[in-house]
């Protein structure tokens, strides 16, 4: 079923808002997750000396390195929140707010790549981020698992762009 673009918009800015309501933190009065201590600790260090105090293997930085662990969360979270002034519980925050919504968005781009039906599309975004596995890694968490999860959708819509590009 195609829909009105209005109407296509309309949805996607309520299933975007959406994602921000479910990830609110009402009860919670800090952070949550086994490895957001540790994140936390390595953006903390970052803020403080202004360089990462381990070693980096150009690999680290996507966790593909022996015994390391993904490094672009602890620096973005650190350059976020030193350049916007945001305190680092706050920038992590806004982090899961952001990539659940790019998930969601990338769930409908895909959705729609791979069949040209926009109902189809946004229940395909709708259940994608509103599944319990991604609603509790984009929850407050500075773990890299919810921005690895949120750009499988992403992934998936750039292999179908290329298998169908001649």
């Amino acid at each position: 079923m195609i829909l009105p673009k209005r109407v296509v918009y309309c949805l996607l800015l309520a299933l975007s808002s959406a994602n921000i309501l479910f990830r609110y933190p009402l009860d919670v009065g800090h952070e949550l997750g086994a490895d957001t201590t540790f994140v936390h600790t390595l953006a903390t260090g970052i803020m403080q000396d202004g360089q990462a105090a381990w070693i980096l293997h150009p690999l680290s930085y996507f966790g593909l390195y022996a015994l390391s662990y993904p490094s672009a969360i602890p620096f973005t979270l650190a350059s976020t929140s030193l350049t916007s002034g945001i305190p680092l519980e706050g920038t992590m925050l806004l982090f899961g707010w952001i990539v659940a919504m790019a998930g969601s968005l990338g769930a409908y781009l895909a959705a729609r790549s791979i069949r040209r039906d926009d109902l189809f599309a946004v229940l395909v975004a709708v259940l994608f981020s509103m599944t319990p596995f991604y609603l509790k890694d984009t929850f407050w968490v500075g773990s890299s698992r919810g921005f690895v999860v949120g750009l499988v959708p992403v992934l998936v819509l750039l292999l179908v762009k290329h298998l169908r590009t001649p």
